[in-house]
């Protein structure tokens, strides 16, 4: 597929879920034509699995999420954990199961590891809930894609925040700057990221260099990796190099990705557990086109959060310039719950090519899993 059928798939779903809103607000409108507000009504939601779950309980019991979600029940298979979450968030703790038969709970989010996701996301939707879960999506790419297909031939929506059905704020305005700026083809970019973890064995799937393959990758670098599929389209090959600097796991905690990509652009990711400067999870970005570099939180005054930091220079009367420079509210992986709602409360699917492009990245994955293991360049698949 290519990158500017990625590009307009995305236009698409966002003019489609946009006309649908506003058709269901003009709905609202009094015979006067005065506007009526109506205020959402919350969906109840439950969260299955607390390792990680348990951040995301924090966000849905916040002012913000309020108007749109109820925490309606918790779920693990550690059922002392279970209780824990129960106890603090004053909720019940359920079985899997249990919540499936419930027509109550329209809505699981699903924290749970990413190897065999697709068979808990078949279940969930084949009861007809609807699902936000979280990256990275699946181990098997083919598995990511067959349960992404099935459930928009069933109507039932999963969204992940990354890659999100729709191009996060930062990215978005990244591609409007092309258009605007006749930047011409991406053909290189540099991304890092990076925090400071010093972790420990615990027993779970981040131990296990098969579930968690170049785990800085895996786990944080997989933002960046999103992003750059969505700009450059399908991968042709990639190669990886890791280290074990501090970690006390078996995994690595320092790595690097090489990919090349059928375009003829080249792109490195490195993404690290082992940086400790003040200035986490910045994702910062260095994207050449053609015809122009745009810059996204890169620099010393550069900050983490939601907030994005972009640059774009091109050459203007022979000289290098600054075209453009903005901050955005909106960063890759955050998840998008108010979209995630509105497509729940108006039946909004993804579009038809979500399951390829989510696929596409699982694919870079799974050749850098085995670019790990023999040490040398590996095709991506498909």
């Amino acid at each position: 597929m290519s990158r500017s059928s990625f590009s307009f798939s995305f236009y698409l779903y966002r003019t489609f879920f946009m006309d649908t809103l506003t058709s269901a607000v003009d709905a609202t409108s009094s015979a006067s034509g005065t506007l009526v507000a109506v205020q959402p009504k919350p969906l109840s939601i439950a969260v299955v699995g607390l390792g990680f779950g348990r951040w995301i309980l924090k966000q849905l019991v916040s002012p913000e999420l309020k108007p749109f979600f109820r925490l309606a029940a918790v779920c693990d298979l550690d059922a002392a954990k279970a209780a824990q979450y129960a106890a603090e968030y004053g909720v019940p703790a359920r079985s899997l199961d249990d919540l499936l038969a419930d027509a109550e709970v329209p809505v699981l989010g699903l924290f749970t590891g990413p190897a065999g996701r697709a068979g808990l996301l078949r279940k969930i939707i084949r009861a007809g809930k609807d699902v936000m879960t979280t990256k990275p999506f699946e181990r098997d790419a083919d598995e990511g894609r067959a349960v992404l297909e099935e459930a928009i031939s069933l109507g039932r929506i999963i969204h992940l925040n990354s890659p999100s059905p729709l191009l996060p704020p930062d990215v978005a305005q990244i591609r409007a700057w092309q258009e605007v700026h006749r930047l011409g083809a991406p053909v290189a970019a540099q991304v890092s990221t990076w925090v400071s973890y010093r972790e420990k064995p615990d027993g779970t799937w981040l131990d296990d260099p098969e579930l968690c393959p170049v785990a800085p990758i895996f786990r944080l670098g997989i933002y960046a990796l999103n992003d750059i599929v969505s700009l450059f389209g399908p991968a042709d090959e990639v190669y990886v190099m890791s280290s074990r600097l501090f970690t006390e796991r078996p995994t690595a905690d320092h790595a690097q990705l090489a990919v090349r990509f059928k375009s003829g652009a080249l792109v490195t990711v490195m993404a690290s557990f082992c940086i400790n400067d003040g200035a986490h999870y910045r994702n910062s970005m260095t994207l050449n086109f053609v015809d122009g570099t745009v810059y996204r939180n890169v620099g010393a005054d550069a900050k983490a959060g939601s907030l994005a930091t972009l640059e774009v220079v091109g050459v203007r009367e022979e000289k290098s310039q600054v075209l453009e420079r903005l901050q955005v509210d909106g960063t890759s992986g955050a998840y998008q719950w108010e979209s995630f709602y509105r497509a729940v409360a108006t039946r909004t699917l993804t579009p038809a090519d979500f399951p390829e492009r989510v696929a596409t990245a699982l694919r870079v994955i799974e050749a850098m899993a085995e670019s790990a293991k023999t040490g040398l360049p590996v095709k991506v698949r498909g």
